[in-house]
């Protein structure tokens, strides 16, 4: 990105009597306003330091105060050998980014809280074997959830959670999770969780969630399904999450292995 090309307006310094604004706090909303026009969009890299130094006319040190001052609003996230890549808009739904590994998967529910509304134990019939992958007669326990932003008004989103019934005790009484339920049994149980399969599918919120979630019955939504699975290849937990489409985004990104060579 060449900032000469770039048509930029100097950060103003505020009029006699006006409050003082610092100038990495100017900065900052310019850059949000820029995020919040398209200028910058979700997922595409914003100038580097040293050009948003040129374009504003302003020290280094400003420059890097003002990132970190979107970073904390979760508007921008810094990622080595690509830049600084705009995260989301101001305001906007929460998104995962990026989440390729357990460790990360753990990292986002660690960000979120977990608020428990429900939780019955059940005998698996033929329906419940063919989604918890397992037969027909054996135990589990169910627990229902709201999934939020401790800062945010409304619920991300409303889950359902399956839990294998040897390993139940270590969410018995729990009306708050903070972190992963699979985190709980790993610690409580000794179990390990070798493996997460995930499946993201567009649905419908029925509308008894969608009254959970304080949504619109029948409102697009995200439906997102993961069976986690021991060293051993058994089922130990199963979740089912719906997420209104304005409160929750995905975003992947791909990268060749090598310079040069094509993605099919």
């Amino acid at each position: 990105m060449n900032p000469r090309r770039i048509v930029t307006p100097a950060l103003t310094t505020p009029a006699a009597g006006a409050a003082r604004v610092s100038r990495y706090a100017s900065l900052a909303a310019a850059l949000t306003g820029d995020i919040s026009s398209g200028r910058y969009k979700v997922g595409s890299p914003i100038p580097t330091e040293k050009e948003l130094c040129d374009m504003y006319g302003c020290s280094r040190h400003t420059v890097r105060q003002a990132l970190n001052k979107l970073k904390e609003q979760g508007l921008i996230s810094s990622h080595a050998g690509i830049g600084t890549l705009v995260k989301g808009l101001p305001d906007s739904p929460k998104f995962l980014n990026e989440i390729s590994t357990v460790a990360e998967l753990l990292q986002f529910a660690s960000s979120t809280r977990m608020h428990v509304v429900s939780r019955r134990k059940l005998v698996t019939d033929e329906a419940h074997a063919t989604l918890l992958h397992c037969y027909p007669g054996e135990k589990w326990n169910l627990i229902s959830y709201l999934r939020k932003v401790p800062a945010d008004r409304l619920p991300m989103g409303f889950c359902m959670v399956y839990i294998r019934g040897e390993y139940a005790d270590a969410v018995a009484g729990i009306k708050t999770v903070e972190g992963s339920i699979s985190a709980l049994l790993e610690k409580h149980s000794g179990v390990r969780i070798n493996e997460i399969q995930q499946e993201i599918t567009a649905a419908h919120l029925p509308a008894s969630i969608a009254e959970s979630v304080l949504a619109q019955p029948g409102q697009a939504a995200l439906k997102i399904t993961r069976h986690f699975l021991d060293v051993d290849g058994k089922m130990i937990q199963v979740s089912i999450g719906y997420y209104p489409c304005d409160r929750y985004r995905h975003v992947s990104q791909f990268k060749a292995r090598k310079p040069g060579v094509s993605i099919p």
